[in-house]
Parts: structure tokens; C-alpha cells; sequence
């Protein structure tokens, strides 16, 4: 008898807990209470930009290029890549891309800037 082509309830079943499992653990990175969230690294990191910027008023973050990454090495700490459009002592608008690494040893209440760098 041939077996029959297809999805199985069993493989089915395994699919969605490994989904459920993955969707909780970005949850938990993202959008904690126990630690920083992306939404905290990336809004000190633009801080951090908009302090090396010469019209900081100026600036403006498109989120579809934002990339935070999240790594625990002696605390809490992020690497957020992102974009900014502001304007330079001419008043000419540029564009200019920028990596942060940043970490909070407080669970957000303060951040450290360890390296920025615009590219």
C-alpha cells in the first residue's frame, strides 16, 4: 500500500509549538518587563545619533530601516542599526546611516553608549 503524500496531524501539531515557542521567545526579547525592549534601545541609540548631529531638530528616523539586534554579555545589551534624514550647517537635508551599541545594566532606566558610528 502506498503511503500518501501530505502534511501529517502529528507534523502539523510539532510546526505549531515550534511556532508558539519562537513567537514567545522574540516576545519575551522585544517586549518585556523583565528587561529592555527594542522599542527603549532603539529610542536611546537615536538619542545618542541626535547628539552628533549639527541640526538635532532636524532629524528623522525611518523605522523601515531600524534592525535591533539583542545580545546579553554581562547585562543587557543592544546593537541597532537605523537611518537618519537631517539637515547639515547648510540646511541641505542627507542622509546618513548609523550603527549604536548600547547597554543598560538597569533594566532600561539608563543607557550606555559604547560605539556609534555613521556610514
Amino acid at each position: 500500500m502506498a503511503r500518501k503524500k501530505g502534511f501529517s496531524v502529528g507534523g502539523l501539531l510539532g510546526v505549531a509549538v515550534l511556532l508558539l515557542v519562537a513567537t514567545s521567545m522574540i516576545g519575551q526579547i522585544f517586549f518585556s518587563k523583565k528587561g529592555p525592549r527594542a522599542v527603549e534601545a532603539i529610542t536611546a541609540c537615536q538619542t545618542f545619533v541626535k547628539q552628533k548631529l549639527k541640526n538635532p531638530d532636524s532629524a528623522e528616523f525611518p523605522y523601515d530601516y531600524l534592525t535591533p539586534t539583542f545580545h546579553v554579555e554581562g547585562g543587557y545589551g543592544w546593537d541597532v542599526t537605523g537611518k537618519v534624514n537631517a539637515q547639515n550647517e547648510f540646511g541641505a537635508t542627507v542622509k546618513e546611516q548609523w550603527n549604536c551599541k548600547t547597554k543598560t545594566m538597569d533594566q532600561g532606566k539608563t543607557w550606555n553608549l559604547f560605539e556609534l558610528r555613521f556610514f
